[in-house]
């Protein structure tokens, strides 16, 4: 086959897989998915750089100058771990890949290392939340089966998708993994949107009881750690309601919109983390291991 006869088909095929049902707004070929993912890339690499030059200082001073622990591990891993999902990202809009069994291999390094950094991102915040509420063992147990299962299913559910559709050789100006989608990609988007709700109300029960008459006053770093740490919450909830009608707008956005997504939630999760290091560090507390690992009784030294 001829150059020109490879090119002529490649556009065909990406004409046919773009095809949309303007009437119900559903993807009738499915709906092709062009990995050039140097816009994603570059925006998910652009907001995690700003917000890295912004609290490099507080990590050097709050963590780096801290004893070893786990919370300290955690925090790191969590900090620079992104950033290998960022790269392997880049690789997909390249002709790194080179073949379609190169791009499926790809897909599926991809898909792990973003489960595996998002299960550590997302078991940083349900620890805060554990904290809150006091370390109840049923609530630790529930919390981390709802983070694991959720993990779980999103990553799943990102296979099935891929695995749904075909991969495509397109030529001409496109470079990198193409291929389609031909399943709904708003789930995932639906499912951390319910996720994303249950851990803000689950933040705002503890928070609101410490204004129970009945219940014994609480050092007021506890309180401003409980008050301030609901707005990490908030603003998650406020990125996956963003996300969503993106997704159902356009399908294709589900998978795109990963990167960015992933650069927000480890953010603010890092930044959730610097927040009580600083608190503590301000006025209230000698060590900060003590309150990582959950002991909320703290004395209040004022």
């Amino acid at each position: 086959m001829s150059l020109l006869n490879q090119i002529t088909q490649g556009i065909q095929e990406f004409q046919k897989y773009r095809f949309v049902d303007g009437m119900s707004g559903n993807s009738v070929g499915g709906c092709l998915l062009t990995l050039q993912c140097s816009n994603s890339t570059t925006a998910a690499l652009v907001i995690y750089s700003y917000d890295y030059f912004l609290t490099i200082n507080q990590e050097v001073r709050l963590v780096w100058h801290s004893k070893w622990n786990f919370m300290k591990a955690a925090f790191l891993f969590n900090r620079y771990f992104i950033i290998v999902n960022i790269i392997i990202q880049h690789f997909r809009g390249t002709d790194w890949a080179g073949t379609e069994a190169g791009c499926q291999r790809l897909e599926q390094t991809q898909l792990a290392l973003e489960a595996f950094g998002l299960f550590f991102s997302e078991m940083m915040l349900c620890l805060r939340l554990c904290v809150m509420w006091h370390n109840d063992k049923r609530f630790i147990a529930g919390a981390i089966i709802t983070c694991i299962s959720t993990v779980a299913f999103l990553t799943h559910r990102s296979e099935i998708t891929l695995e749904g559709g075909r991969y495509l050789g397109i030529m001409g100006d496109f470079k990198g993994c193409s291929f389609a989608v031909t399943r709904k990609t708003y789930v995932n988007s639906l499912v951390v949107l319910c996720y994303d709700t249950a851990v803000l109300v689950l933040s705002l029960i503890p928070t609101i009881r410490l204004r129970d008459p009945q219940i014994p006053s609480r050092p007021s770093l506890i309180v401003r750690v409980y008050h301030e740490g609901v707005i990490f919450y908030v603003y998650l909830l406020v990125s996956s309601i963003i996300t969503l009608p993106l997704v159902i707008q356009n399908p294709g956005n589900g998978y795109m919109i990963v990167p960015v997504v992933r650069s927000v939630r480890v953010i603010l999760s890092i930044r959730m983390v610097l927040h009580i290091r600083q608190l503590c560090a301000a006025d209230y507390y000698p060590t900060l291991e003590s309150f990582d690992a959950g002991q909320g009784a703290v004395p209040d030294s004022r």
